[in-house]
This record gives C-alpha cells, structure tokens and sequence, in this order.
C-alpha cells in the first residue's frame, strides 16, 4: 500500500511479505517454520527540492513493524526483530 501526498512532499508505504511454511521431512510430510506475514512501513518527506531536478528526502523505516517471530530457514535461524533506520536519500 502506497500513499502519497504531493502537497506535503509525504509518501507512506506500508508492506506486507509472507513466508510460507517449508518441509523438514518429505517422507513423513512434516512441516515446520515459516507461515508468518512480516509487515514494514516506510514514510519519506521531501526537504529540498534542487533545480536540476534533484530531491533531498528524510526517510523513516521500520521493517518487522509488529515484531513478530518468524524463522526462513531448515535450520530454524531466527529472523531479526523489529528494526528502525533514518536516513538521508538524494534522487535526481
């Protein structure tokens, strides 16, 4: 889901990815891990814009945004919890 808001210079985008389950033993059609949906939230704002075109943009990001414990891997790695990042971006 993606919003954004010209005026404002805003975007928000909201994410969602599902991991499916995956099989430990195909034999005995065991299943473990996975089947979890993961969601991650972006919001940019637009703080300079340049002549040439060029756009200076804060950017807030939060991925695993309800923290939930899921693993992708047979070996049952853990996937990170919930993690924040600032930046800066220029695109031009």
């Amino acid at each position: 889901l993606v919003y954004d808001h010209a005026a404002w210079g805003l975007s928000a985008s909201l994410d969602f990815t599902y991991y499916d389950k995956w099989c430990v033993d195909a034999e005995e059609d065991t299943w473990s891990g996975g089947g979890s949906t993961v969601a991650d939230f972006s919001l940019t704002k637009s703080i300079k814009k340049f002549e040439d075109g060029g756009d200076l943009k804060l950017k807030l990001q939060i991925e695993n945004l309800f923290d939930k414990d899921y693993s992708t891997k047979c070996a049952e790695w853990c996937m990170p919890g919930r993690s924040f990042y600032v930046g800066i971006q220029y695109t031009y």
